[in-house]
């Protein structure tokens, strides 16, 4: 059972030296939210076919079968292990692509810091403010 009360807690904080910030649209948002579900299902049934494959071609090549119908269920659980790989393969790969694309586009923003004619580039480091005695700048 949770138990309830006031308690004081000691944090220490420590802030960024430098901090950079990407302004994302909701549907940049939205799309990456999708494709990383995507791209982990997609990996992961990637793995269970190539997993599949493996064990079943190995136990093909290595273990002679008798009967003609355990070797085409062998021969069955293979092909479908390869059509797993194939398929989920290409899903994960073109998953991947469409979410770095995302992301390099997000990054390839480059905009203008400061007033119209005095911009600032934002790859130059810019000036830290002295301040001033007495709290004024």
């Amino acid at each position: 059972m949770a138990q309830t009360g006031k308690y004081r807690l000691s944090i220490e904080r420590h802030s960024y030296a430098e901090l950079v910030l990407y302004e994302v649209t909701k549907d940049e948002l939205d799309q990456m939210e999708r494709e990383v579900g995507a791209v982990g299902e997609d990996f992961s049934f990637f793995l269970v076919g190539l997993t599949l494959a493996i064990t079943v071609a190995v136990t093909l090549f290595s273990v002679p079968i008798e009967s003609n119908r355990v070797f085409y269920c062998f021969v069955i659980a293979l092909a479908i292990g390869l059509l797993m790989i194939a398929f989920f393969g290409i899903r994960w790969r073109r998953g991947k692509r469409s979410f770095e694309n995302v992301t390099k586009r997000i990054k390839s923003r480059v905009a203008l810091l400061g007033e119209e004619g005095d911009e600032i580039q934002v790859t130059e480091e810019l000036p830290k403010l002295q301040q001033k005695p007495g709290g004024d700048q």
